[in-house]
């Protein structure tokens, strides 16, 4: 089979090591944020159960050139979905578009609904239930120019980038799959130790903790209840499964003292042991191997001139300490974090949520 596996706009390459790592498949990048590779329904599933810094695996099911919405009903209604949705399922179609045409979103997603419900029809003379709510099986499609895919999206509605252990949220928290990808760009080694000086709510420590241990995912996965496979070895893996036990020198620190409460409460949910303290990030000894952070960027701290401030403390702080080999800083305030820290090794354009940011990687 084909899947295809969508991620923070950016670290794809993150994500093809992931799927290389996990599935010993190599994948590629299509466009911003997706990546497509060769695989078996088993996966599928372990991308699902410990995938990190992927938000949906989808199967691909149809990958076209067209002309028109009725050149994408003709072409989706070739592909026989009586394989992969069951006649008690509901379905929907979530659709995506991207380039300038004659038709919107709801144009596609109507116009493949059709398609799929046609298609059933004719292969078991049934036809699909419709719920755009809660429906069983989501199917997913992506116009971009003149080209569009089809496929069956295993994880479900909610992303796996919503881990179920944040308790607490912070009014300006990172998103787990970045901070997962910034661990591993960091280059850290479970041997290592690793802070953010900024933790917030944690999220950064939680998930270098969870990625060493190798604590899976916490959500169901819309495998077991597909047609197309059977969900015998999933569970049996499922169950057998054991994270790894290790000593971890991973620490987070905050100058927020309700912040740190909520991070301990965030690392006990997600079961991971992590050192939390109250320090302030400009003043630290940073004495430790690696570096991540995520520092403000001014809604937390008013006036641009507090921003420039704590950044000028802030990289001097990492500059006067020689012990650490990597530093990865995001940052939708580069061009600040670059006038008192240097030029980097290489950074990465991403997007933060809706607003441009950069990976910014120092040794």
């Amino acid at each position: 089979m084909k899947g295809v596996a969508t991620t923070t706009q950016g670290l794809e390459e993150v994500t093809i090591e992931e799927i290389r790592e996990l599935t010993g498949k190599s994948a590629e990048r299509v466009h911003l944020g997706l990546v497509k590779f060769e695989c078996e329904e088993f996966d599928l599933f372990k991308l699902n159960f410990l995938g990190r810094s992927l938000h949906r695996v989808i199967v691909l099911l149809l990958e076209e050139h067209f002309s028109g919405l009725n050149d994408i009903y003709r072409k989706t209604r070739e592909v026989d979905f009586s394989k992969y949705i069951k006649a008690e399922h509901s379905f929907a179609v979530r659709a995506k578009r991207c380039g300038i045409h004659d038709f919107t979103s709801v144009d596609v997603a109507a116009t493949v609904g059709q398609a799929v419900i046609d298609s059933y029809m004719e292969a078991t003379g049934r036809r699909l239930k419709v719920n755009l709510e809660e429906p069983d099986i989501i199917v997913r499609v992506e116009v971009r120019d003149d080209n569009f895919w089809v496929g069956i999206d295993t994880t479900g509605e909610e992303s796996l980038a919503k881990r179920g252990y944040r308790s607490f949220k912070h009014p300006a928290s990172l998103k787990p799959t970045i901070a997962y990808s910034l661990v591993r760009l960091s280059g850290w080694q479970f041997n290592e130790s690793l802070i953010d000086p900024v933790c917030g709510s944690g999220t950064i420590p939680i998930e270098a903790a969870r990625y060493a241990c190798g604590i899976p995912n916490m959500k169901e996965v819309k495998l077991y209840s597909m047609p197309l496979f059977n969900s015998e070895p999933f569970q049996e893996f499922r169950c057998k499964y054991k994270p790894t036990k290790r000593k971890l020198r991973v620490f987070g620190s905050d100058i927020n003292e309700r912040y740190l409460r909520g991070a301990e409460e965030n690392a006990k949910l997600a079961g991971v042991d992590v050192t939390f303290f109250k320090a302030d990030a400009c003043e630290l000894p940073l004495d430790y191997d690696v570096i991540v952070a995520n520092p403000p960027y001014g809604i937390r701290m008013g006036s641009p001139r507090k921003v420039e401030k704590f950044y000028e403390r802030f990289a001097a702080n990492i500059r006067r300490h020689d012990a650490w080999r990597s530093a990865v800083i995001i940052t939708a305030r580069p061009s600040t974090l670059v006038k008192y820290m240097g030029e980097p090794e290489r950074e990465i354009n991403i997007l933060f949520g809706d607003l441009p940011a950069k990976v910014l990687m120092y040794s």
